[in-house]
Order: structure tokens, then sequence, then C-alpha cells
């Protein structure tokens, strides 16, 4: 016996393990009338590489109370589904060679009839028919998916055929004599409704298959209480293209998708085995996922609430490679059982039996036993402490003791968001959100509105706001701090005090950038004067640092536009227009060959001037 921590609202009660001597493998598991259950799978036979189909009952406390095995010395046996019939005997479908065959028990363990079944080669899944006598035994025959219907005494009534390359994997039956079939074919799930006429149960006059597209679909499972709606459960690599996630989806009796979800990750692979519907509405799956590094194969279980949101998750916590195979809720003392196979000693793989109370929603876990929340709470761990309601009730958590309760209304100081009561700011009487207050609780003197237009409560004004009434207003832009009358007492840091050489007012501004002619001194806070030769100015207070020149008094040098100078011929320049352009070398040689020229040709110019003045007409005298 091994104990183990299922989930939150789930206790390991016992696991009980069964063969050990041999390889042992337990493939299905349906229950029993007084709170056991029936196991199916295989024993290793004495025979090298050949095993015999195995049938175990166990009781409520996991004590076997028949076996049996059956042989066939030239072939494998496999059980491969089993089903609990109307008198609490049982009738397994296993493979047996290279068909598949049947066997019914009784709850005494004798074997009741046995039969052959030449038209399907391997049976997946057996039900006992409740809406008329017999069975249906559904799998594959060659490449075909197959459906035989059976007597009460395992004679074939009919066998049909469906979908060429396919098998069945799933049967149920439907509320009003359906039958709901579901498998794979191409790597693709598809499911098959049969409608059979009244009293002539086994005659099909209607049928419907329709395809799900990427997935493989390993079970149908049972109906909902309220709305007889079906669950289909399989497996999808369309994530990743390479790991299997877990793929549910949940369709209307007709066939409308009602939900569809995937469970997993890019370091899992998932094979779902089995899956029921607590009574609750909540769906437990389990199965077996690959996961871990090195990579270990472990029994999962997962609980999904009705509208297909992850409630637990959870593994077993054994050593060794281990699979779920059986799942079943026994109401009367809350306990889930999941049977499967585990290889938790050298002797092999063995049948194994958890048995766990699960408490349904609405009921909390203490000492052992399922007790009652209070009516609105959808879970618990006390009276004292829900953790979640039912609609249309709120969760509201004591922020003292960190209880939650379940409210019809959120309270003042809380707004609702989705089912949950959540805060409100500090001082805010009620609120849209977080950050929407919609009015001030007494306590709080000032509210005021920020850039975004919400609603703020205060006791005393915020930064950058002044006292107006009951009111805080804002401060003009950039300022800390302001007087009541609005007078700026100091800036918020990245602006610069300004004030304003013509004004009388002690008032200062904030600004960023500086107004034209100042800049912002980083050190003092201040707008301080550019240098003279600068019109306007940003990095600091020196001549070779302007954005542009004072022309009244400076030229910009042309290749170096934050430089102003008086004179631009010192400094390798000479002036054109009202910019210092750069003398390169061979301006230079030209000016000197200019000037020497000049120095030659003056007095022959002067010359020739004097002579022209003399040629001219002497002026006459008025």
């Amino acid at each position: 016996m091994a104990v183990l921590l299922l989930a939150e609202g789930t206790r390991a009660d016992a696991m009980y393990f069964y063969g050990g001597s041999k390889d042992e493998q337990a493939f299905a598991m349906s229950p029993t009338n007084d709170g056991g259950v029936y196991l199916t799978g295989y024993i290793t036979a004495s025979i090298p590489y050949v095993c015999d189909m195995w049938t175990i009952r166990v009781n409520a406390t996991g004590t076997i109370m028949w076996q049996d095995t059956i042989s066939n010395v030239s072939n494998n046996n496999v059980g491969n589904a089993i089903d609990t019939t109307a008198d609490d005997g049982c009738i397994v479908a296993w493979h047996c060679g290279s068909y598949a065959c049947v066997t019914l028990y009784s709850s005494a363990g004798n074997m009741l009839g046995h039969n052959v079944l030449s038209a399907m080669s391997a049976a997946y899944a057996v039900k006992t028919l409740k809406m008329s006598i017999g069975y249906v035994v559904v799998g594959r025959y060659s490449q075909q998916a197959n459906v035989v219907l059976l007597t009460s005494s395992l004679d074939i009534l009919s066998s049909y055929y469906y979908v060429e390359y396919g098998i069945y994997i799933g049967v149920m039956e439907m509320y009003d004599g359906y039958l709901a079939v579901v498998g794979r074919s191409s790597n693709e799930a598809f499911g098959l409704y049969t409608i059979y006429e009244e009293n002539m149960p086994y005659r099909t006059i209607f049928s419907m298959t329709q395809s799900y597209g990427c997935c493989n679909a390993y079970m149908i499972t049972g109906l909902t209480l309220s709305d007889w709606n079906v669950l289909l459960v399989g497996v999808t690599n369309s994530v990743d293209g390479i790991h299997y996630y877990l793929w549910v989806k949940k369709r209307y009796y007709w066939g409308a998708e009602f939900w569809s979800n995937v469970y997993g990750s890019n370091s899992t692979d998932y094979r779902p085995t089995a899956a029921e519907e607590l009574p609750d509405d909540t769906i437990a799956i389990t199965g077996d996922v690959t996961m871990g590094s090195p990579e270990e194969l472990k029994t999962f279980f997962i609980r999904l609430s009705s509208e297909g949101n992850i409630i637990s998750n959870t593994t077993f916590d054994l050593a060794g490679s281990n699979s779920g195979t059986g799942i079943h809720y026994r109401a009367v003392d809350s306990t889930i059982i999941i049977s499967g196979y585990a290889n938790t000693s050298d002797d092999g793989f063995q049948y194994y039996v958890n048995m766990s109370i699960l408490c349904l929603l609405g009921q909390y876990l203490d000492a052992g036993v399922c007790n009652y929340c209070p009516v609105e709470c959808r879970t618990c761990t006390s009276l004292e402490n829900c953790q979640s309601c039912w609609i249309p009730y709120y969760i509201l958590n004591d922020p003292a003791t960190g209880n939650g309760k379940c409210v019809i209304v959120c309270p003042n100081s809380y707004y609702a968001s989705g089912w949950t009561c959540q805060p409100c700011e500090v001082g805010c009487k009620t609120c849209i959100d977080q950050d929407n207050c919609t009015v001030c609780s007494s306590m709080m003197l000032y509210n005021y509105t920020d850039s975004k237009g919400a609603l703020h409560c205060a006791s005393t004004c915020p930064e950058s706001y002044r006292i107006s009434g009951m009111n805080c207003i804002p401060c003009a832009t950039g300022c800390r701090l302001c007087s009541p009358q609005g007078d700026c007492q100091g800036c918020l840091p990245d602006y610069f005090e300004y004030q304003s050489p013509n004004s009388r007012s002690t008032s200062k501004q904030c600004m960023n950038p500086c107004p034209a002619g100042y800049y912002g001194d980083t050190y003092s806070g201040l707008c301080r004067h550019c240098h003279p030769y600068c019109l306007t100015c940003s990095a600091g207070p020196d001549s070779d640092q302007c954005d542009s020149c004072n022309l009244a008094l400076a030229y910009p040098l042309e290749d170096l536009n934050s430089t102003c100078v008086t004179d631009c011929q010192p400094l390798g320049y000479y002036r054109l227009g009202q910019v210092c352009k750069r003398i390169i070398s061979s301006t230079k040689i030209g000016c000197r060959l200019r000037l020497q020229l000049l120095e030659v040709l003056r007095p022959w110019a002067r010359e020739v001037h004097r002579m022209w003045v003399h040629r001219l007409p002497p002026q006459r005298e008025v």
C-alpha cells in the first residue's frame, strides 16, 4: 500500500497493488455495486512471449474477491475493455489472437458465456445496453471501424462496418436509445451517432458521421447529468507539431460544438485513457503523461469544470513508470478510484488501484470527511473561508484574516472584477476600478483628477496640486509645489525655474525647454542666460555652445554652427554675407597673387585714371 497526495480537496487514502511475480498490466476498470471495481488486462504466461487475459474483482477495501485468467497457447491474450452488467457481473472484451473475444462473468466470478467475434479483429470498448437487453462492442475489422451488437447470451445480432481505415475507440448509449461512438481515422477523430427505431432496437434508421480534425480521440465518456451532451477526450499535436496535448471537446448530442480546449506544454506528452463526469458536473480524466528529464511515464489526474477550466492537475508520485487506465467516483463515501499499472519493482508492472477521497464542488475536506461549504460557496477550505462562489455571488476576501466570503453585491470601497470584489484605492468610498474613484470617503479631505481624467482621494493634496476648497487643483505645468494662489515655488525634475526679467511677480515658471536666450542648467535647476553672441542655446553659457548666433554681434563658423565669433579672419575664415567661410589652401594662394598683382599695377592704374580725367571736356559754368 502507498499513500500519495492528489490535489487540493483530495486526500490519498490507499493504493493497492496486485500481481508482482510476473508482468501484469491493467487496461480497463468498471465499478461494482458494492463499491469495489473490476479490472482487466493481462498477466505474463508461463510460456515465453505469451500472456493471458487476467480479470479480477476487488471489494471496497481493495481485497481481491475473485480472479480468472484465460490462456491461448499460440497467441497473446489481453483484456482491453470491461463493463459491469445489470446483475453486478461483468463483460470483458479482449484480444485473442487474430480476433476479438467477449467473456461474461457472474458477480461471483463464474463464466456465463464466451464468444469469438470473427467479424472483429480487435475490441476496444464494450457496454451493457440499458435501453434494451444485450451488449455492444466496438473496435475494428481489418482496417474498418466495427460495431457488433450481442444478445444477453453473447450471440451476434448484427455487425456494422463504417469508415474505411478507421478504428472505433469508445461507445456509449444515449438516453433515448441512440448509440454514440467515436474513433480515429488517418490521424483524425470522428464520431457516429446511430438512431434505433422504437421496438426494433437493432435496426439502424439514421446515422451521421462527423470529422473533428487533427486529433486522435481515445474515448467517448458519460452524458452530463443535465443536458445529455457528449464529451470527447483525446490528444492533438497541432499546437507545436511535436508534443501531444490533452484535447477535450464537449459537443451537443446532435453534434454541434459546445466548447473545445487543449491542455499541456512543450515538455509533456499526454495519453488519456479514461474519463468520468462527477455529480457536480466537473470532469475527471486520467491516463499517462511523459514528462521530466530524463523522461518518465506518470499517471495524471486532471479535473475540469463544466466549462473546461482546470480545477486541479496532478501526477502520481510513484517510483518507476506508471499509467492510469480507469477512473470512477464512488459517491457513497466521496472516493475517486483510479486504476492502472505501475513498474514499481524489479518484477515488472503490476495492477494498481488507488482510492482517494475527493470532495465535490461545494464541499471541503476535514479529518477525512467531505463537509458542505456555505450554500453560496462553490469551493471552500472551511465554513469560514470560501475560495470561489456560485454565480451570481462575488468572492470578498477579508484583508485582516485572509478568509473569503460570498456576497451578492461588493461593499463600499470595493469594485467587482469578474466574480471577485477587488479593493478600491485607499480613501475611496466607491470606484469603477483601481484607478477610477467615483466618491471619496469622509476621512478624505480632498479629491483630484489626474492627467487621464481619473478621480482620486487624498488627506492632503499630492505633489503638483494645490488646495482649492475641497478640491486639489493642478499646479502649472512642470510645477512641483505651488501656493494656494497658484504661485509656483519649485519645479519637477527635468524642469527648470524661469522668471521673466520684466515680471514683478515672485512666482516662478517651470519650463523645458527654457525660452530663447536661456539654457537649462542641470546643476542649479535654473534657466540661465546664453552667451551674448548666442541668440539661442541649450548646452551651456559659452560662445561655442550656441544653437544660433546673434547676428547683430557675431557670425557662425560654417562648419561649427555652435560657435559664434565677431571676426572671421584671425581664425582662418573669411566673411561671406553673415557666415564665416573657411579659407582652403588654394584660396589663400589666389589671394596672395591678387595682392601682389595689385601692388604692381597700382601706379599704372593711377596714371591711366589721371589721363582719362584730363581728357574730359571742361564743365560749363551756370
